[in-house]
């Protein structure tokens, strides 16, 4: 049976489903479509009986139900959602740190009434521009200290040496 939902229930269930599914990271990637599709077939039932709001809370909190899956799956598998969202992280904070840095520099241009400048951020070089009809700002060189720094918090996060104590793991068993 075939039960038209509202827009905001829709949002709910997607928003519910992708939550989990990054929770559900450390459990290998057939075994979680499994459970996802699972969990969305009793979904759909348990809301032609009670309604979306009631089915989501039934199911419970989306890390909490993701942990329990989890905890059954054999240890040793790396977490790559988590190195990626810890590379995003380091890569949106470079970013954000160079517009502040970028944005100052024009702040001084403007009140020192010079219309250049040339800076260095993190390894890259910056060479600003500011007149009263134009105003930018040239990007030149590599950031290598953010690269370097975004692989060590990849490699903390993600814990990609798991694969291979996995795998030792798996044969002594």
């Amino acid at each position: 049976m075939s039960i038209r939902l509202k827009i905001s229930d829709r949002w709910n269930s997607f928003w519910y489903f992708q939550t989990l599914g990054f929770w559900l990271d450390p459990v290998p990637g057939k075994r979680r479509r499994a459970i996802l599709a699972e969990l969305r077939e009793n979904l759909s039932e348990a809301v032609a009986v009670n309604g979306m709001t009631s089915a989501l809370t039934e199911l419970g909190q989306p890390r909490e139900l993701a942990r329990q899956y989890v905890e059954l799956e054999p240890k040793g598998r790396p977490n790559w959602g988590l190195g990626a969202l810890a590379v995003t992280v380091v890569f949106g904070l470079w970013l954000f740190g160079t517009l502040v840095y970028i944005l100052g520099m024009l702040g001084t241009l403007e009140s020192t009434g010079q219309h250049q400048a040339e800076s260095s951020f993190l390894g890259v070089r910056l060479i600003t521009v500011f007149t009263s009809s134009s105003m930018g700002v040239e990007f030149a060189g590599f950031a290598w200290p953010v690269i370097i720094f975004a692989v060590t918090a990849f490699v903390l996060f993600a814990a990609p040496w798991r694969v291979m104590t996995g795998k030792s793991r798996r044969r002594a068993a």
